[in-house]
């Protein structure tokens, strides 16, 4: 089967059937677009079957040679994998070649945090006598001091 009526069938598949967001099915749709480009241009590849996981290795290099950040390679390699899963279950290839690729790993960010001097500055601020001000500077004094998550600190009652 052809690759671009392989690749408008899956658009139509998770545009109506699956009822993804226009973002999410743009975004499929480009990253498809992008690959089948390379594939055609580099390897003159025309039929499905013929794409195999050495050439979406050479792909996702490609992508990593030319700047590409491993979260955004990672989202095109999200979007082959549903691809090649919907061309499996409809029996389009015998099997599935993103089973085989191993996608780059992100980074994490450290968190960010706050100095001495810059919170005893805060603390410093006047809060109010009232309750108000008092729960006020206690939420600012629990979250700083004890590391809480944001929601937990909303949560609390």
């Amino acid at each position: 089967m052809d690759v671009q009526t392989c690749q408008n069938n899956f658009i139509d598949y998770v545009q109506f059937e699956r009822r993804l967001s226009k973002h999410t099915v743009t975004a499929y749709k480009n990253d498809l677009a992008q690959f089948i480009g390379f594939i055609k241009e580099t390897y003159d590849q025309a039929t499905i079957t013929d794409i195999n996981h050495l050439l979406v290795r050479s792909w996702i290099v490609q992508l990593m040679e030319h700047g590409l950040t491993s979260r955004s390679v990672n989202r095109k390699i999200t979007s082959l994998k549903s691809f090649f899963k919907y061309l499996l279950r409809q029996k389009v290839v015998p099997e599935n070649p993103m089973d085989k690729i191993q996608p780059p790993k992100t980074s994490k960010k450290l968190p960010v945090f706050v100095e001495k001097d810059k919170m005893d500055t805060l603390l410093d601020i006047e809060f109010g006598e009232d309750f108000e001000g008092q729960r006020d500077r206690l939420m600012l004094e629990l979250f700083y001091m004890t590391g809480i998550r944001l929601s937990e600190l909303i949560n609390l009652k």
